[in-house]
């Protein structure tokens, strides 16, 4: 699937509009490991998991998305831990005030980029891939990918981009899987990375969602 994103169309996006939407996680492993059974945990030590329908996206692209920002988590995996941060960050984006920052992502094995469009040079912010623990295409918001981050001098953070559609949202998502495959497939020799697990979560079939 091929989906061209452009930055246009995201410049004057309104927040004003989240349709919710039902959704259900189809488990599929990465090669070399079996499938996660229906209504078990994704998760498993030791292990880079990806909840995804489909297992050969490349793990490197760049979109322009809308930033909304970040919240504490308590948590490193699961929508439950991604639901009320989501949520807050919406709300606080549909304030008239509030103008969330447009950026350009990239992803690739080596963590996520977020470089800010505008007309002053701003710097690149990293994450590590280690430091990501958790990526998913929203449940309730078809075009938000919310992604949890990891930091030893802090609380958890999820944080959460507006993408230009919610194929864009699920390509983001595919590629952040294929991310976390490729890392996790060359740390698989390595004790410490060995421990630490990557999941994504993509739900299935989307209805429409308007932003």
């Amino acid at each position: 699937m091929e989906v061209e994103t452009r930055a246009s169309h995201l410049v004057g996006t309104a927040l004003s509009s989240f349709s919710r939407l039902p959704g259900n996680l189809s488990p599929v492993a990465p090669p070399g490991m079996s499938a996660v059974p229906k209504r078990s945990s994704p998760r498993m030590e030791g292990s880079f998991v990806c909840t995804v329908n489909e297992a050969d996206y490349a793990p490197n692209w760049t979109v322009v998305t809308r930033h909304l920002g970040s919240r504490a988590t308590s948590g490193l995996w699961g929508l439950r831990h991604t639901r009320s941060p989501v949520d807050e960050l919406v709300e606080a984006a549909r304030r008239p005030q509030c103008q969330p920052r447009l950026v350009r992502l990239s992803v690739s094995p080596r963590g996520v980029s977020l470089t800010e469009i505008g007309p002053v040079v701003s710097e690149e912010e990293f994450y590590p891939i280690e430091c990501i623990s958790y990526g998913v295409q929203d449940v309730s918001y078809a075009k938000i990918v919310a992604m949890i981050i990891v930091s030893d001098k802090g609380p958890f953070e999820c944080h959460a981009f507006v993408c230009e559609s919610k194929d864009s949202a699920r390509r983001l998502t595919l590629t952040l899987a294929a991310a976390f495959r490729e890392y996790g497939g060359r740390k698989a020799d390595h004790k410490r990375d060995a421990k630490r697990r990557n999941v994504v979560d993509l739900k299935g079939e989307q209805g429409d969602s308007e932003v």
